[in-house]
């Protein structure tokens, strides 16, 4: 379990996160939502301990592995060395790295890019590769930023049931996402941030009973009146 109590983060005086208090529940998947810029990102580096801030963040994991969303890793190395060093420091023995690696690499259709730099790796590429380092941990957390962009629809799917397959053995997920439909159908608990604060923080099925999600974040993210604008397009098309 996760236990966030009165955490705020600044940057300047530029507040991003103000007073949180949240519970993240052991064997769940929690997807965290929100407009852009509602501090989702900062959340996750937060809980990770990757970046100062006031407040309590109290955590009884001890193997958390963590897949960022960036498109670009300027390294001159190969996937494999890449894999092989983090392993080595994540304490990954060298038998459950040969072993797995074939594994991963084939469910996430990498084997012709192991021994390319990941310099030259596209975004979609790079993230299989992160999404790879991080299952090779074995983690009982797996922290995921957007961990959907840059996937094509077949790897989308093939994280779908990776994500469910953790679950089923009580790992436990922390993910953020744009994607409504996504954390309605793959989630049981969510997140939503807004302007700072946490707008909402339970139950999947508790918060559909509640709300409409797609219409209450259309309302938060301020988008409404888009979509009344959208319905008279034939007006001024």
């Amino acid at each position: 379990m996760i236990t966030i109590k009165n955490l705020t983060k600044n940057y300047g005086k530029t507040s991003v996160l103000s007073d949180l208090n949240i519970d993240f529940k052991e064997a769940t998947i929690t997807g965290i939502i929100g407009p852009n810029g509602s501090g989702k990102t900062t959340l996750l580096k937060c809980i990770l301990n990757m970046i100062p801030y006031n407040g309590l963040i109290e955590t009884k994991f001890k193997n958390i592995a963590f897949v960022p969303d960036i498109d670009k890793l300027d390294y001159f190395v190969t996937g494999y060395e890449y894999l092989m060093s983090n392993s080595k420091l994540a304490n990954v023995s060298i038998i459950k790295f040969n072993n797995s690696i074939p594994k991963y690499t084939k469910i996430f259709g990498m084997e012709s890019y192991m021994n390319k730099l990941i310099g030259e790796y596209s975004h979609g590429t790079l993230k299989k590769l992160l999404l790879i380092e991080a299952l090779l941990q074995s983690p009982s957390l797996l922290i995921l930023d957007e961990p959907y962009n840059g996937l094509d629809p077949e790897y989308r799917l093939i994280l779908d049931k990776i994500i469910l397959k953790l679950h089923s053995i009580d790992v436990t997920l922390i993910l953020t996402s744009h994607n409504l439909d996504q954390v309605k159908k793959m989630c049981t608990d969510v997140v939503i941030l807004n302007k700072t604060k946490v707008f909402y923080s339970g139950s999947k099925n508790a918060m559909l009973l509640k709300f409409n999600l797609d219409q209450k974040f259309a309302e938060i993210s301020e988008t409404k009146g888009n979509y009344e604008n959208i319905e008279r397009l034939n007006d001024f098309y």
